[in-house]
C-alpha cells in the first residue's frame, strides 16, 4: 500500500472515530437534557395543583362568607308519633288493640241486651194491657147476664172474677141480692159492651167499660134497656186479672138488681087505671 493510500485510510479511520465520538457526545448530551427536563416537569405539576387549589380557596372564601351570614332558624317540627315497634312500647300496641276490641265487644253486647230488655218490657206491657182489657170485658159480660132461675152459676162466675173491695162487697151482698132477684124473677141479658184501656202497668190497670143490658122482672115485664158506664180497677193475682173495684155513677143509689121495678122492701105504687085513650099492648 502506498503512503497516500495509508494516509487516506488513517484519515478515514480518524473521521469515523470522530463521528462516533461526536455521536456519543450527542447521545450523552441528549440524555443530560432529558434528565434535566424531567425535574422541570415537577414544578408544572405543582403549578397545576396550585391552579386547582385556587378555586378551592375561592370556594372556601365563599363558604366562609356564607357562614358569616345569619342562618334563619329551622321551622318547628311537628311532634312525631313513636315508630311502631320502636323501643319497648312496640310490644304493647297489640295489647292495647286487643283491649280496645274487647271493650267495644262488651259495649256492643250490653247495648244489644239493653235493647232486648227494652223490647221485651214493651212487649210485656202490651201483653198485660191486652190481658187486663180482656178480663174486664169478661167481667162486664158476667155481671150483666143473669136469670133468677139459675143464680148459683151467676154468683160463682162473678166471684171468680172479683178481688179486693169489689170482691168483699159482692160476696157479702150475695145472699141479699139472690133473695131480691128471686122475689121479682129478675132477668138480664147483655146487649153490647165496650172496653178500653185507660192506664196501668204489668200488675194493675184501669179499664173503662160501657155496658148496655136488657132487663126485665115480674113487676114490669116489658124489657127495658140500661147503659151502665164504669171503670173497673184490675189487679193481677196469681197470674190472673181480677176486678178489685167497679165504680159507676149510674149504679150509685140504685139497686143494681131491679132498677126498673120496686125494691123488695117497698110497696108497689098504685098504677092508674087505663082509660080509653091508652093503647093496649101490641097496638
Amino acid at each position: 500500500m502506498s503512503d497516500d493510500a495509508a494516509q487516506k485510510k488513517t484519515n478515514e479511520d480518524d473521521s469515523t472515530a470522530g463521528a462516533d465520538a461526536v455521536g456519543s457526545a450527542d447521545t450523552a448530551a441528549t440524555e443530560k437534557i432529558e434528565a434535566a427536563a424531567e425535574p422541570a416537569a415537577e414544578p408544572k405539576a405543582d403549578l397545576s395543583k396550585a391552579d386547582a387549589g385556587e378555586p378551592k380557596a375561592a370556594e372556601a372564601k365563599v363558604s366562609t362568607a356564607k357562614s358569616a351570614q345569619p342562618t334563619p332558624p329551622p321551622p318547628p317540627r311537628a311532634p312525631q308519633a313513636p315508630a311502631a315497634g320502636a323501643g319497648s312500647g312496640g310490644g304493647s300496641l297489640p295489647l292495647i288493640a286487643a283491649f280496645t276490641a274487647g271493650v267495644l265487644l262488651v259495649a256492643a253486647i250490653a247495648t244489644g241486651v239493653w235493647f232486648f230488655l227494652q223490647n221485651r218490657t214493651h212487649e210485656n206491657e202490651l201483653a198485660a194491657r191486652d190481658e187486663a182489657t180482656a178480663a174486664a170485658c169478661e167481667f162486664g159480660k158476667a155481671v150483666s147476664s143473669y136469670d133468677a132461675a139459675n143464680l148459683g152459676d151467676y154468683f160463682d162466675n162473678v166471684k171468680s172474677r172479683s178481688t179486693g173491695q169489689w170482691g168483699q162487697f159482692f160476696s157479702g151482698a150475695a145472699d141479699t141480692l139472690e133473695t131480691a132477684m128471686k122475689s121479682v124473677n129478675a132477668r138480664s141479658t147483655l146487649d153490647e159492651i165496650h172496653c178500653a184501656y185507660e192506664s196501668g202497668d204489668e200488675n194493675k190497670a184501669s179499664i173503662v167499660l160501657i155496658i148496655t143490658q136488657v132487663r126485665s122482672n115480674s113487676v114490669v115485664p116489658q124489657p127495658d134497656m140500661l147503659t151502665v158506664p164504669g171503670v173497673a180497677e184490675m189487679e193481677k193475682k196469681d197470674g190472673k186479672w181480677l176486678v178489685a173495684n167497679f165504680d159507676s155513677p149510674t149504679l150509685k143509689g140504685l139497686n143494681p138488681v131491679a132498677p126498673t121495678g120496686p125494691q123488695p122492701d117497698q110497696t108497689e105504687p098504685e098504677q092508674p087505671a087505663p082509660d080509653a085513650e091508652t093503647p093496649a099492648p101490641g097496638n
